[in-house]
């Protein structure tokens, strides 16, 4: 699906039809057989030319990802009139070449109106997730995924999607802890209940430290990230990973507000590269 404003396509529409209306008034008041517009109408063609100027403009603008031949000829043909001198017969052959190839090339799609909150909300997707996206920059596309499900109404593929972004987040904790897994198995070949289950072992380690505000922090930021992948995995990532569940738009939005704190929570303290926190523990 090619996406592009509906209001710039309508008002590329909208302009075109102006232009075939000008023009064909203006060919009813020349003179029959003048080959192109001469003195006594230049004042007509030179305001007509801005109108030109703006069609071919949204039209190279907003439907050259539609990658139609037919389209991108018609608008060549049209910015011709740019640089050469036309006849008002001219320019209402080109502008309606134009018009009726764009609305013959859009009858060939399928499209789908967002519901207004839900397209809101995958508009300002970046700046919603700015941080968790700047720690993380791997996880946008799933991200992405996640909430345009959401936005789509396909609510089990959105839960599916979020479970990957917590995946990023589960190997991330996993490379800064140094996480060491059985038989040597790498990080990212590992189960979500290998890591899991190593870092309960690194949270018990530091358990043992020496009590004191280095401990409290560490152990508040490992803990609740633990809990919050155990909850994503039994509520979320088994059965949906296995086809034991279907989710409707409010599990799939509250899976949405999940991830996206657990990822937050992440992003205040490390990010992709896997650096060691320092917490001062002794």
């Amino acid at each position: 699906m090619v996406n592009f404003l509906w209001l710039a396509t309508h008002t590329l529409l909208r302009d075109l039809t102006t232009l075939i209306r000008v023009s064909a008034t203006n060919m009813q008041l020349a003179p029959p057989n003048r080959p192109a517009v001469e003195a006594d109408d230049k004042e007509a063609a030179d305001q007509t030319l801005p109108l030109i100027k703006r069609c071919v403009e949204l039209a190279e603008e907003r439907l050259a990802k539609l990658k139609s031949d037919h389209v991108n000829d018609a608008t060549k043909r049209l910015k011709n009139f740019l640089n050469h001198k036309f006849s008002w017969s001219e320019l209402n052959t080109r502008s309606r070449a134009l018009r009726d190839s764009i609305e013959t090339e859009l009858r060939s799609y399928l499209y789908y109106q967002y519901p207004k909150a839900k397209g809101d909300k995958l508009r300002t997707w970046r700046e919603d997730w700015k941080a968790p996206l700047a720690a993380f920059p791997t996880t946008a596309n799933e991200i992405f995924c996640a909430i345009d499900c959401y936005a789509l109404g396909h609510d089990t593929a959105s839960v599916f999607h979020s479970m990957r972004v917590a995946e990023h987040g589960l190997r991330a904790l996993a490379r800064e802890r140094r996480v060491k897994l059985p038989k040597n198995k790498s990080i990212e070949w590992a189960t979500w209940q290998d890591i899991i289950k190593a870092l309960d072992d690194e949270i018990k380690v530091i358990g043992g430290k020496k009590a004191g505000p280095a401990k409290d922090a560490a152990l508040e930021f490992y803990s609740g990230a633990r809990a919050d992948l155990n909850g994503f995995k039994d509520e979320y990532r088994n059965l949906v990973m296995h086809v034991r569940a279907f989710y409707d738009e409010h599990q799939s939005l509250r899976a949405l507000t999940k991830i996206y704190a657990f990822m937050e929570r992440l992003a205040a303290k490390m990010d992709h590269k896997g650096a060691r926190i320092r917490w001062g523990l002794r």
